[in-house]
Order: C-alpha cells, then sequence, then structure tokens
C-alpha cells in the first residue's frame, strides 16, 4: 500500500465510523488467526506444522487484504463525497446564472418602459 493511501486512509478514516467499524471487526478476526495460529505453534503434532505454513500465509494475505479493503472504502467514499459536493455545486452555478439572466431581463424591460 502506498504511502499517499495511508496519508488518506488517516486523515479520513476519523469521519468514517461505518469504515473503522469494518476495520475493528477485520483486525478481531485478523487476531482471531494469530490465536489459532500460536496454538498451533505449541502442538508438536507434525500434522500441525504443515498446516502452520498455510495458515501463516493466510494470515499475511488476509492482513494485506484487509489493508486493500479499508483504502478501497476510504476511496469510494470520498469518491461519493466528491460527486455530490459538485452535483450540489452545478446546481447552485445554474441557480445563480438564472437569477443573473432574469436579473438582466427585468432591467432590459426596465429601460424600455416610459
Amino acid at each position: 500500500m502506498s504511502n499517499a493511501s495511508n496519508q488518506k486512509n488517516d486523515l479520513f478514516l476519523p469521519y468514517m465510523r461505518d469504515v473503522v467499524r469494518s476495520e475493528q471487526s477485520l483486525r478481531e478476526l485478523n487476531l482471531m488467526w494469530r490465536m489459532i495460529e500460536s496454538s498451533a505453534r505449541m502442538n508438536p503434532l507434525a500434522e500441525t506444522q504443515s498446516i502452520l505454513q498455510t495458515m501463516t500465509a493466510t494470515r499475511a494475505g488476509f492482513d494485506q487484504l484487509e489493508h486493500e479493503l479499508v483504502s478501497s472504502l476510504v476511496h469510494e467514499k470520498c469518491a461519493n463525497v466528491l460527486m455530490e459536493i459538485g452535483t450540489k455545486a452545478h446546481y447552485v452555478i445554474d441557480i445563480v446564472v438564472r437569477n443573473l439572466y432574469e436579473r438582466h431581463c427585468r432591467c432590459r424591460l426596465s429601460r424600455h418602459r416610459p
């Protein structure tokens, strides 16, 4: 994950409660993986040791997936906010243009009245 993405996440995450809740849920799940992995390390059976490598790789992949998911959620929410702001700005511009046009027309009409 890039440094810019980390900064973006750090900046916006405090304002995204639902993303923070999802991140916490994923961290709890990751903690469960670590606990299972730690328990497996204590077991001396050969079968456990072969599974342990797979568990370690799975946990590392899950950790990467967690970071990518949180970054994607932050990016998507930011994009939605920017789209909403753009739409509202467009409405404001339309209103201003319409008001200026109406004012221009009223001024022209008032000049032509005797």
